[in-house]
């Protein structure tokens, strides 16, 4: 299991419970770092991650397949799930924020997921990582690095330049 936490200018990496210090400056983090499977360890750009978990009413009120619809067609690439999903993408976190809407359903925007199908916070339906960070965590907590699929979206080009 691999998590990485942005300390002031350095990255610190937990690795299999084993601590292992990678200090360099946060310019260098941009660079993406892999590990001997081909995954991407230090996600940034349009490798970014974001963990998804869509809840208990979401699924009881049939919501799963128009959720991940709305991100397939905003162009994010799922590459991991178990009801929870991890989607890759450029700002995955922040749009996907957005896409979900406010945590409190009355004041999120219609087109919306939670402006389009929730009424009260405890029904949002769905949850989403606040920040990289968060979702590096959230994503170690649900997923083996092994369970998160590596693959080359055709469609990359045509969304990202």
């Amino acid at each position: 299991m691999l998590l990485g936490l942005l300390c002031s200018s350095s990255l610190t990496f937990y690795y299999l419970g084993i601590l292992q210090h990678l200090q360099f400056p946060l310019s260098q983090a941009m660079m993406e770092l892999h590990i001997h499977s081909g995954c991407i360890v230090l996600i940034t750009g349009i490798h970014e991650r974001t963990f998804i978990a869509i809840k208990p009413d979401g699924v009881q009120r049939r919501l799963v397949g128009e959720i991940i619809r709305r991100f397939e067609q905003k162009g994010f690439k799922l590459i991991g799930m178990k009801i929870l999903q991890v989607w890759q993408g450029l700002d995955v976190v922040k749009i996907t924020r957005a896409m979900m809407g406010e945590t409190n359903p009355a004041d999120s925007a219609p087109g919306t997921i939670r402006g389009d199908f929730c009424v009260e916070v405890g029904r949002n339906v769905i949850h989403g990582s606040d920040s990289v960070a968060s979702a590096v965590r959230e994503i170690s907590l649900w997923f083996q690095p092994e369970e998160l699929i590596c693959w080359n979206d055709c469609t990359a080009d045509w969304i990202y330049e």
